[in-house]
């Protein structure tokens, strides 16, 4: 979670003075926050922060290190970012406030099996799956890497039991393209948290 004004982040000395730099361009407040947490919460994970990162991007905008081993996803929603490194397996991440608007776009997103599921349950509970389905997607999207999936028919979760946190199996399929994913969700706050990796 984000808990310091802006102005701890520019004057912290375990950020990169190029994050710095690029924060400082950035118009939006919160933006600026996110990729200063971003970069501080990544040297904590490797505690090695007085490395110099170069964290790049793809076209597609997976991150990636540029000589450093691990393999990285990335995932910020408002006042909370979320980061996950992995030495071997692509990783994916998703971190979205729980909002009633999930339900408005729920249609675009899920298959008829997980519109179903989401019936069964009371609203709020309704509401923190789909966020738990939408994040599992987008995880898987990240995970995946190279865009133009369709989160309804290329992205699967398999059924699985919901509580308040837990593990499921996704599914990537696209043509000729198959790979199973394991996944963990677990409701912090008014968060929903999902990760990915390769099976």
């Amino acid at each position: 979670m984000i808990e310091n004004p802006i102005d701890w982040y520019l004057s912290n000395k375990n950020i990169d003075k190029e994050v710095i730099k690029r924060a400082r361009g950035i118009k939006n407040t919160q933006k600026s926050l996110q990729v200063l947490s971003v970069h501080l919460l990544i040297k904590e994970l490797i505690r090695q922060r007085r490395t110099k990162l170069q964290l790049c991007y793809y076209e597609s905008g997976k991150p990636y290190f540029r000589g450093f081993e691990y393999k990285i996803s990335i995932s910020h929603s408002k006042e909370m970012v979320a980061v996950i490194l992995s030495g071997e397996k692509e990783p994916g991440i998703d971190i979205e406030k729980i909002t009633s608007r999930i339900e408005r776009i729920s249609g675009k997103f899920m298959t008829e099996l997980e519109l179903h599921t989401a019936g069964c349950f009371d609203n709020n509970r309704k509401l923190e799956y789909m966020h738990l389905i939408w994040g599992a997607k987008e995880a898987m999207y990240k995970l995946y890497g190279d865009g133009s999936l369709e989160f309804k028919t290329n992205l699967l979760v398999k059924p699985f039991n919901f509580k308040r946190e837990g593990e499921f199996k996704g599914l990537i399929k696209k043509e000729n393209f198959s790979q199973e994913v394991s996944g963990y969700y677990e409701k912090i706050n008014e968060y929903m948290l999902v990760f990915v990796t390769g099976d």
